[in-house]
């Protein structure tokens, strides 16, 4: 499952449009896309223009207007249907009405795979915020796989990324800033935080990205801390060199 981030057909700031590019990677990359619509906002030109580009894609798509919590309000469907499919599901994500139905439509779609172990090298890219380790994991997998952006925070979660270097392949892991504990104050923050921490667990080798601006911080250490304690590889960078 690849969630994305909101498509604009217009984006009003550079994340944006980023994200309206990783939109694109995970239509390249998927078997099944779903496109998911507001059933209270409409129809929009914005759904028109990615229903178009999604039959461009030649990928399967799945239909589903959100927001239909209850049958008395599938009257709501009626002006989906300008997108030209006759197969609109309605859902509700909060509720789970229509869920069932809309399952077994996703997954009569799904191609049959065989079950086969892939063990790749991991590498987990750990620091503090807006350390540059999202544009790190971007430069080695030769693509803009993950958003960039000057706001610290911008990686939630941690990114699953495969990178080829002399026809061997890696999985690079871009994981979310590790605050200082009283700067933890939203639960989000707080998963981002979990997450992070899980994909040190699960990785060989971390590169802790540190700020060649700011020399070595406490925050820093405490991360290098973390790396040791669960018994893995470490390979520092002192990323941002050009700066100084």
């Amino acid at each position: 499952m690849v969630d994305t981030g909101g498509f604009y057909l217009d984006p009003p700031e550079d994340i944006f449009l980023q994200a309206k590019e990783q939109a694109f990677f995970a239509i390249d990359e998927g078997d099944i896309i779903i496109h998911l619509l507001d059933g209270k906002d409409g129809l929009t030109p914005a759904d028109m223009e990615l229903a178009r580009q999604l039959r461009a894609s030649g990928k399967k798509v799945v239909w589903a207007v959100n927001k239909i919590d209850a049958s008395t309000r599938e009257d709501r469907l009626y002006d989906f249907y300008k997108i030209g499919d006759d197969d609109i599901r309605p859902l509700s994500a909060a509720t789970a009405y229509g869920y069932e139905e809309f399952m077994e439509k996703v997954c009569s779609m799904l191609p049959d795979y065989y079950e086969e172990k892939i063990d790749y090298p991991r590498i987990a890219v750990v620091g503090r915020p807006n350390v540059g380790k999202s544009t790190l994991v971007n430069a080695l997998a030769g693509k803009q796989r993950t958003v960039v952006s000057p706001v610290p925070g911008t990686t939630r979660d941690s990114i699953d990324s495969v990178c080829a270097y002399h026809s061997r392949k890696y999985l690079l892991i871009d994981t979310a800033g590790l605050r200082k504990k009283g700067k933890i104050g939203y639960s989000i923050e707080r998963f981002s935080m979990v997450r992070a921490v899980r994909s040190i667990e699960r990785c060989d080798v971390a590169l802790i990205v540190l700020d060649a601006r700011e020399g070595i911080t406490d925050q820093d250490q405490k991360i290098a801390g973390i790396v040791k304690a669960y018994g893995k590889g470490a390979v520092f960078l002192l990323n941002k060199w050009d700066l100084i």
